[in-house]
Parts: structure tokens; sequence; C-alpha cells
């Protein structure tokens, strides 16, 4: 399963990461809203580089996986 959290930094910066919820691998997408390509892109380079492609992916209705 993925999916994507939202967190502030001290300054009050928002910024989206991207969760294997599974293995608790986290990379960070950048600032808010992640477009789908980012989204993509972060995974490929990060969560499945180690662990392989997946046979499916399991997520829930957040918009982040919808945008451009």
């Amino acid at each position: 399963m993925i999916d994507v959290f939202y967190g502030q930094d001290i300054t009050g910066g928002s910024y989206s990461f991207l969760n294997a919820t599974s293995f608790q691998v986290v990379s960070c997408l950048g600032t808010l809203p992640p477009a789908a390509k980012d989204v993509l892109h972060h995974f490929l380079t990060t969560l499945s580089t180690w662990a392989g492609l997946p046979r499916s992916i399991q997520l829930d209705f957040g918009k982040e996986f919808m945008t451009d």
C-alpha cells in the first residue's frame, strides 16, 4: 500500500511525502500539491528501486494521484 501524507517545517512551509505503508519507506515529494507525475517519479526512484515493482498497488481515493 502507498499513501501520501503532509507535514510542515518549523517555518510553516508545507510538504508532501510518499509512504510505502508496509515498509515505512518515505520520500519527500516537495511542496503542495504533489502532481501525479511527481508521485510516479518518486515511486520509481525510491520505493521500487530496493523492493522491486509490486504485483499490485492499493491506495485510497486521495486526490494526489489525480493531478497532472
